[in-house]
């Protein structure tokens, strides 16, 4: 039996009836209802036109744009009703030429991607036109019409079939993938934007390795990546943005810098992968002292990056290690881990660029025997740095 919407989402639909329309629940969240799944986002489709769903949801919003949707406040948050339409004529790769509104639930559902995502739900009948359940049983995905027309249409489409494969565990029909590697170099139209945002949530998912075919057909060269091996060793980096778009870049050996320019990360985030470039280039560390020397001057938290640097070369696999113990035991490594402070050497009389020397020298001692980090041993070996310089 399929599942019960819940109360505010009925009453929505109650209240597109009672003003003359047929409301559904359509797109992803149809099919995470199929699938048992509590939907995040509830986007629905009405019979009715725009100025309708104003008049008959208090409240209402108008979003604007050439579509027709109207925001309805609801307790799961706002939903989205857009009047079924139909589109044609994309010259653009992405924006419809034509709009066309109608009262016809089936004809809205053929404009969408994939079946799965091609199922509305009145709340009492599934309307399926393209076998979207079967397919979704299976764990398959497959495109409503000719494929190579959908990609056409919108190239994103493209990178919503591998970020649906990635995240979700689905497979593309063979016909479905082949046109979509036949067209991946039409990302190349869509603006950084968008692909960002799809790249990233693949990137994110439990099958990362899912970019490789893309970027292997020249779906990213415009970024920076010409080059794609096994990208198996994804999966197992830590699913933290930074350590994945490094380990990206470090497996297909793109150069961060141009990635950076192409997605236009912001000057910190830039640093950040640089950062993580050079503790990498500098080699695995063989022992706690060697790796504290190594990160002396890093401000990144080395938990993640050590794993990620352990996931793509087994030259690495201790490092994760030893810095465990490093954080374990306590043992300082950065200047901001000594028992004295910059403030503390003015009172000795240490001040201005000898004050920077003296830190540096005070933590070298400390990095080689850490029982040293105490204030009244470190003053002392300050007085006498002072002497020294």
């Amino acid at each position: 039996m399929f599942p019960k919407l819940p109360i505010p989402i009925r009453v929505i639909l109650d209240t597109i009836h009672e003003a003359g329309g047929e409301g559904y629940v359509v797109g992803g969240a149809v099919r995470d209802l199929l699938q048992g799944k509590v939907p995040t986002d509830w986007d629905l489709s009405a019979t009715l036109p725009k100025e309708a769903l104003l008049a008959a949801f208090q409240g209402a919003k108008d979003k604007g744009g050439r579509f027709g949707t109207v925001s309805v406040p609801c307790i799961q948050g706002d939903c989205d009703i857009t009047p079924c339409r139909s589109e044609s004529d994309y010259q653009d790769h992405r924006h419809p030429e034509t709009v066309q509104f109608h009262g016809n639930i089936l004809l809205d559902l053929l404009r969408r991607d994939f079946t799965v995502n091609a199922m509305a739900y009145n709340g009492e009948i599934l309307i399926d036109p393209f076998d979207g359940q079967g397919d979704l049983q299976k764990g398959v995905l497959r495109c409503v019409g000719e494929p190579r027309e959908r990609y056409s249409e919108d190239p994103l489409r493209i990178l919503r079939l591998f970020r649906i494969s990635a995240t979700k565990g689905f497979k593309a029909e063979l016909n479905t993938l082949n046109a979509a590697l036949e067209k991946a170099d039409e990302i190349s139209l869509l603006s950084h934007e968008r692909v960002y945002k799809e790249v990233l949530k693949i990137l994110m998912s439990s099958g990362p390795q899912a970019l490789g075919p893309l970027i292997t057909k020249g779906a990213f060269s415009n970024y920076g990546f010409a080059y794609a091996p096994s990208l198996a060793a994804l999966s197992r980096v830590p699913q933290d943005p930074l350590c994945r778009w490094w380990a990206l870049m470090t497996l297909c050996g793109a150069d961060p810098d141009v990635v950076s320019e192409a997605f236009c990360f912001n000057s910190y985030y830039r640093r950040e992968l640089s950062e993580c470039t050079r503790l990498y280039r500098a080699g695995p560390a063989k022992n706690r002292t060697e790796l504290k020397r190594k990160l002396r001057n890093t401000k990144l938290d080395y938990g993640p990056i050590s794993a990620s640097f352990a996931a793509i070369s087994p030259y690495y696999v201790m490092e994760p290690v030893l810095y465990e113990r490093i954080l374990v035991w306590q043992e300082p490594y950065r200047i901001e881990d000594l028992a004295v402070d910059g403030q503390l050497l003015e009172f000795e009389g240490i001040s201005g660029e000898m004050c920077g020397k003296v830190l540096n020298e005070l933590l070298s001692a400390v990095i080689k025997n850490p029982s040293l980090n105490r204030t009244s041993v470190l003053l002392g070996l300050a007085r006498g740095l002072r002497q020294m310089m």
